[in-house]
C-alpha cells in the first residue's frame, strides 16, 4: 500500500476512535444524568417544586402533584406522571435542577 494511503487510514482509525471515545463519555455523561434524575425521584426535598419553580406554577404543580399521589398512592409514580405533564421548558428547569444538586 503506498504511503499515503497507509497515512490516510492511520487518520481515519485515529478519527474513528477519538469519535469511540467521545461517544462513551457521551454516553456515560447521559447514563449519569438519566440515573441522577430517577434517583432524586426516590429522594426528593419536600418542596422541591416550591424550591425550582415561581409561586403562581408550583401552586399549580403542587396540586397536581398532590392529586397523583392521591391517584397513583406513592410519590414516585406521582414525580414521572408530573414529569410527563410538564411542558418541555419545564422539563429542561427540573432536569437542570436536579443535575445541578
Amino acid at each position: 500500500m503506498p504511503k499515503k494511503y497507509k497515512n490516510r487510514c492511520f487518520f481515519v482509525g485515529l478519527s474513528i476512535i477519538n469519535y469511540l471515545k467521545s461517544y462513551e463519555m457521551t454516553n456515560k455523561t447521559n447514563f449519569n444524568a438519566v440515573d441522577k434524575v430517577i434517583m432524586y425521584s426516590f429522594n426528593y426535598e419536600h418542596k422541591f417544586i416550591e424550591n425550582i419553580f415561581n409561586d403562581n406554577l408550583a401552586k399549580h404543580l403542587r396540586a397536581k402533584f398532590s392529586d397523583y399521589c392521591n391517584r397513583f398512592g406513592n410519590s414516585q409514580t406521582a414525580f414521572m406522571y408530573l414529569y410527563t405533564a410538564l411542558g418541555n421548558d419545564n422539563k429542561q428547569t427540573l432536569i437542570n435542577y436536579i443535575l445541578n444538586k
